[in-house]
């Protein structure tokens, strides 16, 4: 089943580069929104990495754009794949939505689970 031409895989890797601007909009708010008076953003990245009792919370929130570039770059590569690479690709997906969905905002974690949609359907479909 395409959408106007499109793969499911494509529209997985275009959703993903949508949830790497969620992501990154998410940093820019928390680094340069409306906080401390005087404060600037290297000692708030460092408070948030560093000293924060929540710390893995916001390194997850680091590393989720840079695992949706990777994503996005796997689905939206030509290269073929084999339908256990396909299987295995799609339970990384699901893996990074629930731990984007337990510790993360509920506007992240759907930027992240909506790509589920086009990338688990067409994996299931190829393994079988």
């Amino acid at each position: 089943m395409t959408l106007a031409g499109w793969s499911p895989e494509r529209l997985a890797g275009l959703a993903y580069i949508a949830a790497v601007v969620a992501g990154l909009a998410t940093w820019y708010l928390l680094l340069f929104g409306p906080g401390l008076p005087g404060e600037h953003a290297g000692s708030s990245l460092r408070g948030l990495l560093v000293d924060d009792a929540q710390r893995h919370v916001f390194w997850w929130l680091a590393l989720l754009p840079l695992a949706c570039i990777a994503l996005a770059r796997a689905y939206l590569s030509p290269v073929p794949r084999a339908p256990r690479a396909r299987a295995a690709l799609a339970a990384a997906v699901v893996a990074m939505a629930l731990l984007t969905r337990r510790w993360l905002y509920a506007s992240l974690a759907i930027a992240v689970t909506v790509p589920l949609a086009a990338s688990v359907p067409g994996a299931i479909r190829r393994l079988a």
